[in-house]
């Protein structure tokens, strides 16, 4: 597994998901916590919007640092 480069505490944006029906909140979401290895590829974290009552779980590649241009 690859090493993850997102930290606990972090401020991050979660890409748009052109294939999900719901489009995640504009704005900033904070790492909760960097999940276990599963075998897959791509570091797992979960994340969370201040706007919401519920937590996600994203693969690193859906996500950008907080200053990062997200298309």
């Amino acid at each position: 597994m690859k090493q993850p480069i997102f930290e606990t505490g972090q401020s991050v944006r979660l890409l748009k998901d052109m294939r999900s029906l719901k489009s995640p909140l504009e704005g900033l979401y904070t790492i909760v916590r960097l999940l276990p290895e599963d075998g897959n590829t791509s570091p797992r974290y979960r994340i969370r919007h201040d706007a919401e009552a519920f937590e996600r779980v994203v693969s690193e590649h859906q996500l950008a640092g907080p200053r990062e241009d997200i298309q």
